[in-house]
C-alpha cells in the first residue's frame, strides 16, 4: 500500500503507533521494513486491542505512569521489560501562576473534565451537598464537554445545591477554567496520568484527587495536593474542608505543584526521553541486523 511505499522511500529507523487503532497496522509495518515499533499507551487499553505477548519481538511500549505499566503487566500480560514509563510533560511558559480573579470573600473549589461516569462528577456534587450541609460558605464550579451537562444541572437541582454550583460549559481554554479555581479537584474513577493535574499545578493551585492510575504519581499527598479514596464524596468533603480551612497550606501546596512540574514533567524531558527510546531501538536493530 502507500503506507509501506513511502516507508520504504522514508526509510525510517523506527515506526511509532500513537492509538490502540494503529497498534496492529504499526506491527505489520514494521514487519514488512525490518524495522522496530513504538506503541505509545497514554490510558487504559482493553487486552484484546493489543497483539498478542508472542508478537511483540521487535515491540517497545511507552507508557505514561507506573500504573500503566502495572495494568499492562497484570491485565494484558506484557512483559514488564518490554514497558517504559515516560510521562507526558507540559510547556511550564505557557501556564502563570496566578490567583482566581473571582471575590476573595469565597473560595471557589472546581473540577473539569468530560462529562461521564469515568470523571466522577456525581462524587464531586455528592460532597458539594455534605458540605452545604454543613454550613460552609464555599463557591463551587463544574466545567465540563460532551454530552451530559443538563443531566448534571438536574442532579444538582435534586441535591438541593444548584445555587451552590456554577456550571460552565464547553470552553475553549483549560488554563483560564483552572485560573478561576482556588482549589482543582479531579474525582476520576480511573486515569492514564492525570494531565489536568499538571496542568493546575502549573499554575499554582493545591490538587484534590483520588488516588487511582496516574494521579498518584503526579499529586504529592500533603506536598502538592490532597489524594482520597475514588467514589468516596465523604471523604472528598473532609479533604475540601480540611484544605479550604487553611489559605496557608494551599498556597504552598500551589508554590510545590509549580515546582514539581517544572523539575520533573516539563515537555524538554519528555522530548529526551522519547529520543533515548528512538537511540536505544535503532541500535539494537541495526545490532541484529549486522549479525544476521
Amino acid at each position: 500500500g502507500k503506507v509501506v511505499d513511502a516507508a520504504r522511500v522514508f526509510k525510517p529507523d523506527v515506526i511509532q503507533a500513537e492509538t490502540p487503532s494503529m497498534f496492529k497496522a504499526g506491527y505489520r509495518l514494521s514487519m514488512m521494513i525490518r524495522k522496530p515499533v513504538v506503541f505509545m499507551v497514554h490510558t487504559y487499553v482493553r487486552p484484546g486491542e493489543f497483539l498478542s505477548p508472542s508478537k511483540m519481538e521487535n515491540v517497545k511500549i511507552v507508557t505514561v505512569s507506573e500504573a500503566l505499566r502495572e495494568y499492562l503487566v497484570n491485565k494484558v500480560r506484557l512483559s514488564k521489560e518490554k514497558i517504559s514509563v515516560l510521562p507526558n510533560g507540559i510547556d511550564i511558559a505557557l501556564y502563570n501562576v496566578e490567583e482566581s480573579p473571582l471575590p476573595k470573600s469565597m473560595v471557589t473549589v472546581g473540577m473539569c473534565g468530560a462529562y461521564g461516569e469515568e470523571s466522577g462528577h456525581e462524587c464531586f456534587l455528592t460532597a458539594v451537598k455534605i458540605i452545604s450541609d454543613r454550613g460552609h460558605d464555599i463557591l463551587f464550579s463544574v466545567a465540563g464537554y460532551g454530552k451530559g451537562e443538563l443531566q448534571l444541572k438536574k442532579r444538582a437541582q435534586e441535591l438541593g445545591i444548584i445555587r451552590n454550583v456554577m456550571f460552565i460549559h464547553d470552553f475553549p481554554d483549560i488554563k483560564k477554567i483552572i485560573g478561576l479555581y482556588d482549589v482543582f479537584v479531579i474525582p476520576s474513577r480511573r486515569e492514564g496520568l492525570g494531565f489536568r493535574a499538571l496542568e493546575a499545578m502549573a499554575m499554582g493551585k493545591p490538587v484534590i484527587a483520588s488516588s487511582v492510575g496516574g494521579l498518584m504519581d503526579v499529586v504529592r499527598d500533603g506536598e502538592t495536593g490532597l489524594l482520597f479514596q475514588s467514589d468516596k464524596p465523604e471523604k472528598l468533603a473532609d479533604k475540601i474542608e480540611y484544605l479550604v480551612s487553611r489559605p496557608e497550606e494551599m498556597k504552598r501546596m500551589g508554590i510545590k505543584g509549580r515546582e514539581v512540574v517544572e523539575k520533573e514533567f516539563t515537555i524538554k524531558r519528555t522530548v529526551e526521553g522519547m529520543i533515548e527510546v528512538y537511540e536505544s531501538l535503532a541500535r539494537d536493530a541495526n545490532a541484529k541486523q549486522g549479525s544476521d
